[in-house]
């Protein structure tokens, strides 16, 4: 039986992987949509593009801590066993949206093309999940 404390870490840790998910899928639909609008010129696109892969690469900095070796790495497994989840799997699941991010932030966007293109990227690699919302 794992502690409130573990309880709580493991399920913001799941919490933060599927917000991050919905919000890059959002986001790279958006992209795509402000661009074909002209809602967003592709230099704006392009900007707010980079400012994002910049967050989700922060949203997902948490990965690291829980990677090195510690209490904090015994709890949130703890907390991932009472609620049936393998921690493989959420790592899985940020390693996927770690690769996507930083081919955000390093894609070449200079055109709308490129905009779509990388866009498109995302949406590739982030796998949609279904919600409840």
């Amino acid at each position: 039986m794992a502690s409130l404390e573990e309880y709580t870490l493991a399920r913001d840790s799941i919490h933060n992987v599927e917000g991050l998910r919905r919000d890059m899928r959002r986001n790279a639909a958006g992209y795509k949509s402000d661009v074909a609008s002209a809602r967003l010129t592709v230099v704006q696109a392009a900007e707010i593009m980079g400012q994002d892969a910049r967050e989700y690469l922060r949203r997902l900095s948490w990965q690291d801590r829980v990677d090195t070796p510690g209490s904090l790495r015994v709890k949130l497994g703890n907390g991932f066993a009472v609620l049936g989840v393998v921690l493989a799997e959420v790592r899985l699941a940020v390693n996927e949206m770690r690769a996507a991010a930083e081919a955000l932030r390093d894609a070449s966007k200079a055109t709308a093309a490129e905009i779509n293109t990388t866009a498109d990227a995302v949406l590739a690699r982030v796998a949609a999940h279904e919600t409840v919302w």
